[in-house]
């Protein structure tokens, strides 16, 4: 089969559109988790790490899993998987088996992650198109999150029956696995691979920006636990941060297409720190133009710093640091959460809020960290241009 050389073939917008509805789905779980603690964050943090320490389990198996079956039928047995896992989680009786569905979930999750989007994305398109389709693929998963919030938030508006619900919860990854059935993948010749390897799992010498995907997600997750927490309808900020994530994409192609390495850096520190400041006043309408500058804050320094991952990476070690991207954004949210779970005084409003210092203390640190030591680590260190053109 010849490899796709345009983004906008349908095999490839159908894997980026299940991406998003995956997503979509576990996202979806956050609210409905935080419903049904009583309105504690104790529960969906716990959740979020059992998850996240799932997503490292598998991952020094990628490699022999993607070599041994094909890449098509693993994700698809993933995802079914996941659904089975879904209904674990409505109908658990106690706490422990609970977080080891999330546990496991994360597990699936990452299978599933590296079959599709760490290995078939890039093994359907060709060369000169793979960096600007990964990144079009990761912002497709970074709409999950106010998509599933919304679709979480729905859910709970419905007020209907457990079964019900848990069903329409994982709708979305029952329309993924349709869209990837439709997803025709050439024949691959079997490779033997050693049964554990850190090809495909982590790049070690990724660590600088490993930090700095930890940090930027954990003030995402810090913002995102106390919206569900301190505000009464948290749709429209929901909204508000989907439409910041459209923002950061337009500029990312459009305004910093030939900017210089550091201004979307630049760009994004500053829009969240205006964000995380302005979350302090009383106002709605000045709650919600927050969450719009975060979204397009949060969203430009995590599409950049996926592509410092990318211009990093050596020959076959594409899916490498996507996957050691993914793990350190989601591991970082989950630490977010933790942190807004751990707050000593239950604050009555963001302006009382002590993790709202954390995070600003955190986007601080961030800018200095990549200042001061990633970008010039980067730079001794990168193997392609950096600059985001339309052929990279």
């Amino acid at each position: 089969m010849q490899k796709a050389k345009t983004l906008y073939s349908p095999y490839y917008i159908s894997m980026c559109i299940a991406n998003a509805l995956v997503c979509t789905y576990l996202f979806a779980l956050i609210p409905l988790v935080f419903d049904h603690s009583g309105g504690s964050l104790n529960l969906c943090a716990a959740a979020l790490l059992c998850f996240s320490v799932g997503l490292f389990v598998m991952g020094p198996t990628n490699t022999h899993l993607v070599e041994k079956f094909t890449r098509k039928g693993l994700y698809l047995k993933a995802v079914l998987l996941l659904i089975a896992l879904n209904f674990g989680i409505f109908y658990a009786t106690s706490t422990p088996v609970f977080l080891l569905c999330f546990g496991v979930q994360g597990m699936l999750f990452a299978v599933a992650q590296n079959a599709l989007g760490n290995t078939l994305v890039n093994d359907l398109m060709s060369s000169e198109k793979r960096t600007l389709g990964d990144n079009l693929y990761s912002w497709y998963g970074r709409l999950g999150i106010p998509f599933g919030w919304l679709w979480g938030i729905a859910l709970l508006h419905f007020n209907l029956p457990t079964l019900q619900t848990a069903l329409l919860a994982v709708a979305p990854c029952f329309i993924a696995l349709l869209l990837i059935l439709c997803v025709k993948v050439p024949l691959k010749a079997p490779v033997h691979t050693s049964f554990f390897s850190l090809d495909r799992y982590f790049l070690p010498k990724a660590w600088p920006l490993f930090v700095l995907a930890l940090v930027g997600a954990a003030v995402e997750g810090i913002i995102l636990a106390q919206a569900l927490r301190l505000l009464a309808d948290p749709i429209m900020p929901a909204l508000y941060l989907a439409a910041g994530f459209l923002i950061a994409l337009w500029l990312q192609r459009i305004v910093f297409v030939q900017a210089v390495d550091k201004a979307e850096m630049i760009a994004g520190t500053l829009l969240t720190l205006a964000a995380l400041l302005m979350l302090r006043h009383s106002l709605d309408g000045v709650r919600q133009v927050a969450f719009l500058c975060l979204g397009a804050g949060i969203g430009m320094m995590a599409a950049r710093l996926l592509m410092y991952f990318l211009k990093i990476s050596g020959h076959c070690q594409r899916g490498t640091v996507q996957n050691t991207y993914m793990l350190g954004w989601r591991t970082g949210f989950a630490l977010g959460f933790l942190i807004a779970a751990f707050e000593v005084a239950r604050p009555a409003a963001f302006a009382d809020s002590s993790s709202l210092y954390v995070a600003l203390g955190l986007v601080v640190a961030y800018a200095l960290f990549y200042f001061f030591y990633v970008h010039p680590w980067f730079e001794k260190h990168k193997n392609r241009d950096f600059k985001f053109r339309e052929g990279e």
